[in-house]
């Protein structure tokens, strides 16, 4: 059997009436979509909808804290280095 026979069988192959290629086409398609969809949603999820209604981290657990800006000269280095 030949290149150009094995072509045409694999062509005439079918699977539940759908040509051989067509299924490989539809397995790997919903493969890709079981596998990249979850991830998308995940990134959406994470970047956009999560921040916007405040479900990130409590800060009120994380115990006293501050933020030092300036801490380079004047008040804000004598209050970082206290």
């Amino acid at each position: 059997m030949g290149l150009i026979e094995t072509g045409r069988a694999i062509r005439e192959l079918s699977i539940l009436g759908l040509p051989f290629l067509e299924v490989v086409g539809l397995v790997l398609t919903c493969l890709v979509v079981v596998y990249f969809v979850p991830v998308y949603l995940r990134t959406i999820w994470d970047l956009w909808i999560k921040p916007t209604f405040s479900m990130g981290t409590n800060l009120l657990e994380m115990g006293k804290w501050a933020v030092v800006t300036g801490a380079s000269d004047g008040i804000g280095k004598a209050f970082a280095k206290q």
